[in-house]
C-alpha cells in the first residue's frame, strides 16, 4: 500500500477493492433511481469497508511482515500434498439453511421442514467429527 508495510496486505487489498467496488454502482444507483434506502445502503458498505482498510493501513504502520505475508515463508511452509477428509455435510446444512432462509422470508409451511433438516444436517456434521 502506501506505506510500503508489508503487514496486513491481503486483508487491505480485500477490504479496501470491494469498498472500491461499491463506489461506481453507488453513483451510477443515486443517478439512475429515487430509492435513498438503497443508497444509503451502498454508501454505508462502502465507507465501512474503507475504513477497515483505512484502519488496517494505519494499524500496519511499522509492524514487521507476517510469515503469511512473505510469499517465500508462504511458499516454503506449503506442504506438498494434503489429502481432506471429505465430508457432505457441510452441502446438507447449506441447503438446509437456504430452505430455513426461503421459509422464513415466505411461508412457515417450509420453516419447519428445513429447520428439521437444518438440525438433522447439524447433528450429523457433529458426529462425524466427533
Amino acid at each position: 500500500m502506501a506505506d510500503g508495510s508489508p503487514a496486513f496486505r491481503v486483508e487491505r487489498l480485500v477490504f479496501g477493492g470491494i469498498g472500491l467496488f461499491f463506489v461506481p454502482w453507488l453513483i451510477i444507483y443515486v443517478a439512475t433511481e429515487y430509492d435513498q434506502a438503497g443508497a444509503l445502503l451502498l454508501a454505508v458498505g462502502a465507507i465501512a469497508l474503507l475504513a477497515i482498510a483505512a484502519y488496517l493501513t494505519w494499524s500496519a504502520r511499522g509492524l514487521p511482515s507476517r510469515p503469511s505475508d512473505r510469499s517465500a515463508a508462504v511458499e516454503a511452509s506449503t506442504p506438498t500434498h494434503h489429502a481432506p477428509d471429505v465430508s457432505l455435510w457441510p452441502l446438507v446444512m447449506g441447503v438446509g439453511a437456504m430452505l430455513l432462509g426461503f421459509g422464513l422470508a415466505f411461508t412457515v409451511w417450509v420453516t419447519v421442514p428445513a429447520g428439521l433438516f437444518f438440525l438433522f444436517a447439524i447433528i450429523g456434521y457433529a458426529r462425524e467429527t466427533g
